[in-house]
């Protein structure tokens, strides 16, 4: 079955206008999700024109969301800023806690989308570009990088932490260690896909 093209160009030109519109409201996790469908439709368009029917546009749609994920995914440095910027230990202890926390929720949903897009790839048995994949790659590579060092500062600030601000310092270091692991392993995933 041809879908038309003019569809297409319709529903792109919309959902462009609409991603646009709303980006100045979005968290950094919904840019990505919104960079990630974007791209999608992009790659769904381009696939329908290059291969005039419903197959070129699944491609498309599938490799298109996997470079839509590179928009909005690289993350911003730690807030966290060097011990004598704070006053006290709490107030050090508790903006590691926080970064943590953000961390924690960004590495959780790249993570989770990264799997899935991987997966799809895979399944479906299609190639993505050697130029989006590293790219992406190296993105997820900052990304890894930013995750240690927040692990590392975090670490030291355990050292002034007690009671509860301890545990859950030591909590939330532990989990964000765990999902640098799965960052990893999604990034040998993601490199060990088929390439054009």
């Amino acid at each position: 079955m041809k879908i038309k093209r003019s569809v297409f160009i319709m529903l792109l030109v919309s959902i462009g206008a609409t991603s646009l519109n709303s980006c100045a409201n979005m968290s950094r996790g919904e840019m990505m999700a919104g960079g990630a469908g974007f791209g999608a439709v992009l790659g769904g368009v381009a696939g329908n024109i290059i291969g005039n029917d419903t197959v070129g546009t699944l491609i498309g749609v599938g490799a298109g969301a996997l470079a839509g994920l590179i928009v909005g995914y690289v993350w911003s440095e730690s807030i966290v800023e060097d011990r004598s910027a704070y006053a006290t230990s709490a107030a050090y202890v508790q903006a590691n806690n926080q970064q943590l926390d953000n961390r924690i929720r960004e590495a959780r949903k790249a993570n989770k989308d990264t799997a899935n897009n991987v997966s799809s790839i895979k399944k479906n048995n299609k190639k993505i570009s050697k130029k989006d994949r590293d790219k992406q790659s190296a993105v997820m590579t900052q990304n890894i990088n930013l995750m240690e060092k927040d692990i590392q500062t975090a670490k030291k600030a355990a050292k002034e932490a007690s009671g509860s601000e301890l545990q859950q310092l030591r909590s939330q270091i532990n989990t964000l260690s765990a999902e640098k692991k799965q960052m990893e392993k999604n990034r040998s995933a993601l490199n060990s896909l088929a390439a054009i």
